[in-house]
């Protein structure tokens, strides 16, 4: 499970059991996946064992304003569709409203999300690029980077945190909050005084429910994973690396110089097994699409597993990903070949 020995294992539980005070800071790349996901609860398990608090368990948020967008409501209604049923459910609407996001490129069976796009009698994209999702879309709306407009970020303790204008808007883009008031009155709907000063009144009088915050123990399973075919005997991982986040960092030109293409790590002895030469173009399968992507071979990849960086869109890496109901994201049994 850890690629550890028993001896450095046991040896460093030693060492953190026998501290005078403890802190495990987990990266946000802990809540990618399922495998992530369970990792935090196993640390928090831990602590709580040991005695500690909550103080002890440090995790940011995967992004700097999500607790605000789902304190201000952005979030399923009563009775409303959720995000599985709008992308991935043909036939489930007839138009779309989509705001800074790329479902097309960053979310799994990326194929099926846009056929049910395309399918669409009408589809919206709000965004301060032309993303690919954008490319699709009948109307599209160019709005504001954060740099280019005043706004409000709502930490993870639930503290609004006001920011300044840096720089114009680019062209005809404006502050995502000018083009809903916009689109409300030429709709003829009316949304009362809409300014920027009421927005961040009404933002600041937000009370956060913090729960009792107590301490609860949830066992964490191992699962073992079964390959539904004999013929993808490989687990692929996707996620981020240091050098992007996302699909939107791909953009940055001083980023792009460091790493500007796809590549997909693997580990030495499944490079010798699969005729794999380090550099060369190899074809990954999966049940549910295929991708050509350049090796990269690497000791720090186990044997019998694959790495994939999921920020550039040309690679289309979500597309070989499948999306359970469930919500969780175990690894994507794959096969691999030479390209040639």
């Amino acid at each position: 499970i850890t690629g550890l020995s028993p001896e450095a294992f046991t040896e460093a539980a030693k060492r953190f059991i026998n501290a005078d005070s403890r802190l495990i800071a987990l990266t946000v790349g802990a809540a990618e996946n399922q495998k992530g996901y369970e990792t935090v609860v196993s640390a928090a398990n831990l602590l709580m064992l040991l005695g500690e608090g909550p103080d002890a368990l440090q995790v940011p948020s995967d992004y700097s304003n999500t607790l605000g967008a789902w304190l201000v409501g952005t979030r399923p209604a009563e009775g409303g569709k959720d995000l599985y049923e709008m992308l991935y459910n043909p036939g489930s609407l007839k138009a779309l409203y989509v705001m800074g996001e790329d479902p097309v490129v960053t979310m799994p069976e990326a194929n099926t999300i846009k056929e049910n796009l395309e399918g669409l009698e009408f589809l919206v994209v709000q965004d301060i690029r032309l993303s690919e999702t954008a490319k699709l879309a009948d109307v599209v709306l160019p709005a504001a980077a954060w740099s280019e407009k005043e706004g409000t970020f709502i930490n993870s303790q639930g503290i609004p945190q006001p920011f300044p204008k840096v720089v114009s808007p680019a062209g005809d883009a404006v502050p995502d909050w000018q083009i809903l008031r916009n689109l409300a009155r030429v709709m003829e709907h009316d949304l009362g005084v809409i300014e920027l000063n009421t927005l961040r009144e009404e933002i600041a009088s937000i009370e956060v429910d913090r729960g009792q915050q107590k301490w609860r123990y949830r066992p964490v399973t191992q699962p073992q994973f079964e390959f539904t075919h004999q013929q993808y005997p490989i687990l692929m991982v996707t996620g981020n690396i240091m050098q992007h986040s996302g699909a939107l960092s791909v953009m940055s030109k001083s980023l792009s110089h460091v790493l500007s293409d796809a590549f997909v790590q693997i580990s030495p002895e499944d490079a010798k097994k699969y005729n794999i030469s380090d550099g060369e173009f190899i074809k990954i399968t999966s049940p549910f699409s295929e991708v050509f992507i350049k090796a990269r071979v690497s000791d720090e990849i186990p044997e019998g597993m694959l790495f994939v960086p999921v920020h550039f869109a040309h690679a289309r890496v979500n597309s070989l990903v499948s999306c359970p109901k469930t919500g969780t994201a175990h690894p994507t049994p794959v096969k691999i070949e030479p390209s040639h």
